[in-house]
């Protein structure tokens, strides 16, 4: 149970840098300090996986999640993702592209047990564990990076993995 608990926060808030809380690092004009644009569309929509990342990962949390709940979290968690995929910047599209790529993979392991957390937790709680590589958190890392950079959208969290 831990362990998909654990590993749902990493994906949630794999486009998100696992914070909400914003920052402006150079001296005021909120880009961040990074080349880019702070009120970008991407910017804009990575705020938005943020939050949306933390209601689903909540949700994962609680094995008394209605499968409603869960189907219509993915539904808006995916609608933004979608958005973001379109405006991904070049430095770090192929990485958004893979993550996004990995969440489909996730949901589907979900739909599998009628998004039941509870079935999913009781009869393979190992679901995820392909996922916990070296080479996905460094994905997740460049994503909260440049979302730190950038978007000033801070880390004060760090990336957990099960």
């Amino acid at each position: 149970m831990k362990r998909i608990a654990a590993f749902v926060v990493v994906v949630a808030f794999v486009f998100a840098a696992c914070s909400s809380t914003q920052t402006a690092t150079n001296g005021g004009d909120g880009d961040g300090g990074g080349t880019g644009d702070s009120g970008s569309t991407w910017c804009e929509l990575a705020r938005q996986l943020d939050e949306d990342g933390e209601k689903v990962a909540l949700a994962f949390f609680d094995s008394g999640s209605t499968a409603t709940l869960l189907k219509d979290l993915f539904a808006q968690f995916n609608s933004v993702v979608d958005e973001a995929l379109a405006v991904a910047p070049s430095e770090i599209k192929a990485d958004v592209e893979a993550q996004a790529a990995m969440m489909q993979e996730i949901e589907a392991e979900y739909a599998k047990v009628d998004y039941s957390v509870a079935q999913l937790q009781a009869t393979n709680p190992n679901a995820f564990d392909r996922f916990n590589t070296p080479e996905i958190a460094a994905r997740s890392q460049r994503i909260a990076d440049y979302n730190e950079r950038v978007c000033g959208i801070s880390q004060e969290e760090e990336i957990i993995t099960p």
